[in-house]
């Protein structure tokens, strides 16, 4: 009868410990899926406001292959000139649990950016009374296309709430250079990330 007991009871704690410790999101052969909505600080006076889908094939455990495709909207302050991109790459996943059920996921990225942005030109009119007006300003052209390459570093900290949803917040990094005019631009920002695996 007490063999009968401790058999039970040993049957219990292994289903409850399997029950708070889910299988990890980044198991070799799983697909994750993740979205993710964030903001970024650029140079001095411009924000970002980026939005996009990703997707992600884990070769082992814990590390992955991925790909991306973001949105970016964003305002420069100063002149209120805006700039709309989107941006489009391939990029390394991986975890590095912490704790049962927290980990953070280092996620480098490599894209093609493409960048419509506003172009500002200075103007002014002379005339005088009677025979027009006198004056001068900003005139805004029509939005001009560039083409950048992405580099990218987001630390995510991922809370796992089961088998196959988490969610996460962290900062990111990026470089952005146009090979034309070797151009750059840095930002920095806050991203919140939520996976899927299936």
């Amino acid at each position: 009868m007490i063999k009968m007991i401790a058999l039970c009871m040993s049957v219990f704690a292994a289903t409850a410990s399997a029950q708070t410790q889910p299988e990890h999101l980044s198991g070799r052969g799983r697909l994750l899926i993740a979205g993710e909505l964030g903001g970024w600080w650029q140079n001095h006076d411009n924000w970002h406001v980026n939005l996009g889908p990703s997707v992600a094939y884990f070769l082992r455990d814990r590390i992955g292959l991925g790909a991306y495709l973001t949105y970016r909207n964003a305002r420069q302050s100063f002149w209120g000139l805006r700039q709309r991109s989107y941006d489009v790459g391939v990029s390394s996943v991986n975890e590095l649990p912490l704790a049962e059920r927290l980990s953070l996921w280092p996620i480098v990225s490599v894209g093609y950016l493409r960048r419509n942005e506003d172009s500002p030109s200075f103007g002014v009119q002379a005339t005088t009374p009677g025979v027009g007006q006198i004056g001068g300003g900003l005139s805004v052209f029509s939005p001009v296309a560039r083409n950048w390459m992405h580099f990218g570093l987001f630390l995510p900290l991922v809370y796992q709430i089961n088998s196959h949803v988490g969610v996460g917040m962290g900062p990111d990094v990026a470089l952005d250079w146009a090979p034309d005019t070797t151009a750059t631009d840095v930002q920095v920002g806050l991203k919140t990330w939520i996976p899927i695996s299936i």
